[in-house]
């Protein structure tokens, strides 16, 4: 329905249970048409690298440095040849920034970010890139949610307050604004609904603007934007069970689409990234 059609590919390798990649609540990000994953809730130190020009997945051994491996963390490219890793969870919320050089294939690590409001580190619910800057919108046990930016130009972050308070939402950019959909509604207490609000976040004038609401409350699921629609899949009701369900929205138009086909594997707390017009849903 609606040209949306969906391809079962190569399998992310597994060598051992802790060597599986990429895991659910990883992170992924796209460079030079390749997917680079990182991280995730059972192997928190793994980086691999998925090619869509041959279907075939490749573990370049470069491991994240054993003392800081983690999930729930932000990606950004920087000039090029650099892969930021930004905050995550490991025994608890970090603030750790670890660069990977990719063309020569060894981590650094940098300046940690500085200590955030309501908490001691940056348990990253969403994240999206615009130009040099990563946005990623983390939990705190005591504050809710707030959203950092991360600089890689200057190496700097600048707290930016969040008008959506939720947690397991998704973000997605189409290199202009933020568009924030889901997640329950008080991440602080539990057996909290879930929401169908649509945010849309302008950097420029650091505004907030309600959107269209989805067709249903959704969390847990994934979302990426091609050719100005975003496209929503993989998603899970307010019971954290997995539905089949794909939806678009229409960014220009402000409106939902519903009744895409159907993704073929029940997952969430998956990672997406788009490739030119293809949106890749890996783990879960």
């Amino acid at each position: 329905a609606g040209g949306v059609t969906w391809s079962l590919l190569e399998p992310a390798p597994v060598t051992s249970p802790s060597q599986y990649f990429p895991a659910e609540e990883g992170a992924a990000s796209e460079f030079n048409g390749d997917v680079y994953a990182v991280g995730g809730f059972v192997q928190k130190r793994r980086l691999a690298i998925y090619q869509p020009s041959s279907d075939t997945w490749v573990d370049d051994g470069g491991l994240i440095p054993a003392s800081r491996d983690r999930y729930h963390v932000a990606l950004g490219v920087y000039a090029d040849d650099k892969l930021f890793t930004l905050g995550g969870t490991s025994s608890g919320p970090q603030r750790w920034v670890d660069v990977y050089d990719l063309s020569g294939g060894t981590w650094t690590s940098l300046t940690s970010m500085p200590m955030p409001t309501g908490g001691s580190g940056y348990d990253v619910v969403a994240s999206a890139q615009i130009g040099d800057v990563v946005y990623g919108l983390f939990f705190s046990a005591g504050d809710g949610n707030t959203l950092f930016a991360y600089d890689m130009s200057t190496e700097t972050t600048t707290e930016v307050a969040a008008k959506p308070r939720r947690r397991y939402a998704t973000m997605v950019t189409d290199g202009t604004y933020l568009y924030i959909l889901g997640g329950m509604l008080n991440p602080t207490t539990t057996g909290e609904p879930i929401t169908d609000e649509l945010w849309r976040y302008d950097p420029n004038t650091d505004t907030y603007l309600a959107l269209t609401p989805a067709p249903t409350p959704v969390q847990f699921h994934s979302a990426g934007i091609v050719d100005g629609k975003m496209y929503v899949v993989a998603v899970s009701d307010d019971n954290f069970d997995p539905m089949p369900d794909s939806w678009a929205y229409d960014l220009a138009a402000g409106t939902w689409e519903t009744g895409l086909q159907q993704i073929p594997t029940l997952q969430h707390i998956a990672s997406e990234v788009v490739v030119g017009d293809t949106l890749y849903v890996l783990g879960g």
